[in-house]
């Protein structure tokens, strides 16, 4: 597990300096096993299978109680092959949510140490990173947690975030912008720059780009809500982009 950042071994276990760091090498450590990247593991064992190698019994493990309990929280049986409960870009857990900008209890927060910009009118950028930095943990996270991340990472300017350092920040990878509408990112979640326009003027504001029930869709800050995956688009007229702040923000859950 060295090359996942464990830094030592102790009774035939990994160590990670940190909880965020074992628990993303943990989901790329099952990513490998679903797909045939691990000598010991074949993406063609059914769940029972790949128990018996990950908690063997010789070590005082119970196999079959292990894939039972996964298999009855993944809605599947013991002899789903690992390959089938495996798909592109994570899934977003059914509890995490992006976060609504408007509600009341963001009121008194501001982005960074600028105190005019509060979450409820700029805090859109913010609640994406959040709902990212969400899905890779696992769990709901915070805004203001994120929030003081941020400003312990050095990623505000003002109160605009540096993409490239929100992502080093976080631990995921930031690709850079995509302008072209026909060049969207084969992965979710994602962030998308869109043309809000509520008044009159070119008003910047950001989505999560995400996939759900075989569609594509938006996560919207503005509300909370989820949106057709051209709401911005038809709001503004600019089926193509034409004239709006659009743009993809390419970050990667690693």
């Amino acid at each position: 597990m060295g090359e996942l950042g464990a830094t030592k071994c102790v009774n035939n276990l990994a160590v990670f300096p940190t909880f965020e760091k074992g628990y993303a090498a943990l989901k790329q450590f099952l990513i490998y096993a679903c797909t045939d990247q691990l000598r010991s593991y074949k993406s063609t064992m059914t769940l029972l299978d790949f128990y018996k190698v990950y908690a063997p019994s010789a070590d005082k493990n119970n196999p079959l109680n292990y894939a039972t309990a996964v298999a009855k929280d993944l809605g599947v049986s013991i002899d789903a092959k690992i390959s089938s409960l495996y798909s592109p870009g994570p899934v977003a857990p059914i509890d995490i949510h992006i976060e609504n900008q408007l509600d009341s209890k963001w009121a008194k927060y501001y982005l960074g140490d600028v105190k005019t910009s509060g979450f409820n009118t700029y805090g859109c950028h913010l609640f994406c990173w959040a709902y990212i930095y969400s899905v890779k943990m696992g769990k709901q996270i915070s805004p203001a947690d994120v929030d003081q991340i941020f400003m312990d990472k050095g990623v505000y300017s003002g109160d605009l975030i540096d993409s490239a350092k929100a992502a080093k920040a976080l631990g995921v990878e930031w690709l850079g912008r995509e302008y072209d509408i026909n060049k969207a990112p084969g992965w979710y979640p994602t962030i998308k720059e869109v043309d809000f326009s509520i008044k009159d003027g070119k008003q910047q504001h950001f989505v999560i780009r995400e996939y759900k029930n075989g569609r594509k869709i938006i996560k919207d800050p503005y509300q909370g809500v989820e949106r057709p995956i051209n709401y911005y688009e038809e709001k503004v007229n600019a089926p193509n982009w034409e004239g709006g702040k659009f743009s993809y923000r390419l970050v990667k859950i690693k």
